[in-house]
This record gives structure tokens, C-alpha cells and sequence, in this order.
């Protein structure tokens, strides 16, 4: 290229050029600190039940709300798609709970992928549910809910195992299948299947768990396998992070009910646990859940 028009180059070009080299280096600089970018998520308005909006019954942050009844579905989120037009022969008795935890703004902006298996490793932290007591409403103080529980490999094998710390630890998947020996002092020692995983169309997870084998109450049998179930939904939103549970029974209308008498604060404690590691992963922000599901409003 000539002199001269090199010269008029370097003149379009700010002057000289190590002036633009330092302009370069100035935006490449500023673009590497720039704030990072929000994910990208539903907002709580896209996951809860229509009837819910209509009525106007937005849940406020940190305030848990219940539904109680029959049947299989959650009423409080959207209801998955029915793969039956056929109604429930029995529909079960059901507990659902649902609050919304804000973030913490550290995990705001992480990558969907990585919030995601810090997720699936909290959820499969079976053996942290011993010791958990609920609030007896009876006897009017706090029981202990789970005097033992600890992971293992398979129900054949019931030797305790330790609780995964990442996700390599959990096997294949989707769904990450494990199995916990869980004892309370109201259905003595059951063996549990846990199985992770994604909720479909959101970055969240669904915990379900259910009884392996049957389960008595006292001496008379209270429940066939899979009959008491339980699934822990976890779904990231705009507005916060939303923890629905819900449990469901199958069994003879009275021993039910007088299992059931107790299963609203039981089912409370174990979201509570579940709550509890949210906060102290810093997903969510701490909130203090109530013991008494009797003081939790119906929307």
C-alpha cells in the first residue's frame, strides 16, 4: 500500500494506530466484566394452575399454601397431561403444599445446567432426613419423624451407603434411581425408591418417592407398593424458586384417615428439609417454614 494512503488509513482510524489497539483492548476488557447475563426462566404465572389465577391466589414470597382432598394430580401447578380419559377408580388422599422461596442472587444468573444438578445431588440426600422431627399435633410438641435413614444400593442389599456429592455419583439417568431405608415411629422401617428427574419444558426437578415393598400400619396392612407416594417438585422462576409437594395415600378409607390424622405436618417437616438445603446451598433464600399445617392457609 503507498505512504500516503496508509497514512490516511491510520488518520480514518483515530490518529494512530496504537490509539486504536488500546480502544480494542478497552472494549474487549470491559465486555469480560460486563454483569452477567439473567437465565432465562418461566414466570410463576406459567406453572400454577389456572383456577388459581383466576381466583386471583398468586402465592406471596416465602408463605406456603395447601390443598387438601382426593385424587392424583397437583392442583396447584399446572396438571400434567392425562394419559386416560378414564376417572381414578380410588382416588387417593391427597396433600399438596406449595410455596416460593426467593433467590439468592448468586444463583440468579448461573447456568440452568448447573443449577440444575446442584438440584438432583440435594434431592438425593436421603440420609440427611434422620433425625428430622414434625410437629405432633396431638400430643402437642415436636416427635421425631425418621430415627434412621440412610441410602442403599438395592432393596435386596439394604447395607448403608453414603449420600452422593455430585452428580457422577448418581448413576445414569434420567431418571436417577436410588433407594434409602427409611424408619419412623409410625410405620416402622420401609425401603423407599427415589427417582430424579428433569420437569418437562422447565429447568426443575421432580424427587418422587414411594414405598418398594407394602406397608402396615401396626399389625394391619395399610399400603401395597407404591401406594404412598410423594414427589417434591422444584422449579425456578422469575420471581423465585417454587417448592410444591405432594403426597398421596391409596388405602382402606379408615386406616387412611387415621394415618392421614398426622401426614400434614409430616409432609411439612419433609419439605421443610427439603427448603432447609436450598437455603444452605444458596439457592434460595433461608426461610423459616412452618411445623403446623393447620396455620397454613387453603388459596
Amino acid at each position: 500500500m503507498p505512504v500516503a494512503a496508509t497514512s490516511r488509513l491510520r488518520l480514518m482510524q483515530g490518529g494512530h494506530p496504537s490509539l486504536l489497539a488500546m480502544a480494542i483492548f478497552c472494549i474487549i476488557t470491559l465486555g469480560a466484566y460486563a454483569e452477567p447475563s439473567m437465565a432465562a426462566y418461566p414466570s410463576l404465572a406459567g406453572i400454577l394452575s389456572p383456577a388459581l389465577l383466576t381466583q386471583g391466589k398468586t402465592p406471596v414470597l416465602g408463605v406456603p399454601i395447601k390443598i387438601n382432598g382426593r385424587g392424583a394430580d397437583p392442583v396447584l401447578l399446572v396438571p400434567p397431561p392425562r394419559t386416560s380419559k378414564s376417572p381414578e377408580p380410588k382416588p387417593p388422599l391427597r396433600i399438596e403444599i406449595l410455596t416460593v422461596l426467593p433467590w439468592a442472587e448468586e444463583n440468579r444468573s448461573a447456568d440452568p445446567k448447573i443449577l440444575f444438578e446442584k438440584l438432583a445431588v440435594l434431592g438425593a440426600q436421603a440420609g440427611s432426613l434422620e433425625g428430622l422431627e414434625y410437629w405432633s399435633a396431638s400430643r402437642k410438641k415436636m416427635r421425631l419423624l425418621y430415627q434412621k435413614a440412610y441410602r442403599i444400593r438395592k432393596p435386596e442389599a439394604p447395607s448403608p451407603l453414603p449420600d452422593p456429592r455430585a452428580m457422577s455419583e448418581l448413576g445414569k439417568g434420567p431418571p436417577w434411581v436410588l433407594y434409602a431405608l427409611l424408619e419412623d415411629l409410625t410405620f416402622g422401617s420401609n425401603i423407599y425408591q427415589f427417582s430424579l428427574s428433569p420437569i418437562s419444558g422447565y429447568d426443575g426437578l421432580k424427587v418422587s418417592m414411594a414405598n418398594v415393598h407394602g406397608v402396615k400400619y401396626g399389625f394391619l396392612p395399610l399400603a401395597k407398593p407404591g401406594d404412598m407416594a410423594s414427589d417434591i417438585s422444584v422449579i425456578p422462576c422469575d420471581e423465585g424458586i417454587a417448592v410444591h409437594f405432594l403426597t398421596r395415600l391409596a388405602a382402606p378409607e379408615l386406616l387412611a384417615q387415621r394415618a392421614f390424622e398426622s401426614a400434614g405436618n409430616k409432609a411439612l417437616a419433609v419439605m421443610g428439609w427439603f427448603v432447609e438445603k436450598l437455603g444452605e446451598a444458596g439457592i434460595g433464600s433461608a426461610v423459616a417454614m412452618p411445623h403446623d399445617i393447620a396455620g397454613i392457609a387453603n388459596p
